[in-house]
């Protein structure tokens, strides 16, 4: 990421391009907003307070935690929910009791932040590492681990996901903390995360959730999503068939905004995409695949298993499913429809 980058979104008027204060403090109160029936515009803006918030229980994930991620349409999976809530609960305790509930990003000290998160050994990256599981993972990502990590600790740990990496260019979970300390910093670009969020209605709002919230709205209101859950919609294909070559939604689309579920298709699948490994996914379905190369986890015919996603910058990424797999599919030149459930990826292909 371009730490300027992101001082411009905030610091520089509102332009195409940069948010600006003013902007900034209507995207806060459109998302705290309250529907006519009393449901809020935006599930997320109950993720801090949800079943009496991380600070009830300041030193252990609850039930309550892991039901909040959902609110941010990352639902916590079942072996991942067993594992925190039982085997792997009085280790993630451990982790959090060294992490100072009321530590602010905003005010580390550079040793500070080496002691909390800044090496391998810190309490920080332990309980990151521990509820990734990477020698055998439980389908629980770095999107997800970053929410239970922000709702336990709301002012030290950021959240990640595939909106604000895009829209600042955060370049992968890796190097995120690192990169965000940089950016804090500079002292005018956090009195303006204060200004900001004093101005609008969620005041009670960590520096660090103030600014996803705002740069997640705004690339959700450039990028197009649906209302209710934040979700991308449905990427739009050309109709040739309309004149003037007008864009519309493909049926299968129209139906899958409609039912507010979140679905993603493919590439065409070409007689060469099946003599290769690869299922080709288009930058319009990107992102809900990870910012960075990784194994993920596919469910195809009810058999979970991991292959490996490659985002590949600009061009259409890749998910290996196999030569196998790839020849198997009857689907010649029709897209493949691709549903994520939590950290897994549904594959629907017809035999």
């Amino acid at each position: 990421m371009s730490v300027q980058t992101l001082f411009d979104k905030i610091l520089v008027a509102e332009s195409e391009v940069n948010i600006g204060e003013a902007k900034a403090i209507r995207y806060l109160d459109e998302y705290f907003g309250v529907r006519p029936n009393g449901r809020p515009l935006y599930s997320g803006s109950h993720f801090e307070t949800f079943g009496g918030g991380g600070r009830s229980n300041p030193h252990e994930f609850t039930a309550a935690d892991l039901l909040s991620t959902s609110l941010l349409s990352k639902p916590v999976t079942g072996q991942a929910a067993v594992g925190i809530l039982g085997p792997m609960a009085t280790e993630l305790s451990r982790c959090l009791s060294e992490l100072p509930f009321d530590a602010a990003f905003e005010t580390l000290t550079k040793y500070e932040f080496e002691a909390l998160l800044g090496n391998p050994e810190s309490p920080g990256q332990r309980v990151w590492d521990l509820l990734r599981q990477h020698d055998d993972k439980w389908d629980l990502g770095p999107v997800t681990a970053s929410k239970l990590l922000a709702r336990k600790r709301p002012h030290l740990i950021p959240i990640y996901d595939s909106f604000v990496e895009a829209e600042v260019g955060l370049g992968g979970s890796g190097q995120q903390w690192i990169t965000w300390n940089a950016a804090f910093q500079r002292g005018d670009f956090v009195q303006a995360l204060r200004r900001i969020r004093h101005a609008s209605v969620a005041v009670h709002l960590s520096l660090l959730r103030t600014l996803d919230i705002v740069l997640w709205m705004h690339h959700a209101k450039t990028a197009g999503t649906t209302e209710e859950s934040g979700l991308s919609a449905p990427p739009i294909v050309v109709d040739k068939s309309r004149a003037g070559g007008q864009e519309s939604p493909s049926p299968e689309n129209a139906d899958d905004r409609r039912s507010g579920s979140l679905v993603v298709w493919s590439q065409p699948v070409t007689d060469k995409d099946r003599a290769r490994s690869n299922l080709r996914i288009p930058a319009a379905s990107k992102h809900v695949f990870p910012a960075e190369p990784e194994q993920v986890l596919v469910d195809l015919d009810g058999v979970l298993r991991p292959v490996n996603w490659r985002p590949n910058g600009a061009r259409s990424g890749t998910l290996g499913l196999g030569v196998e797999t790839m020849r198997s599919l009857r689907e010649r030149n029709e897209r493949i429809r691709i549903e994520p459930i939590g950290e897994r990826f549904i594959v629907h292909r017809r035999l």
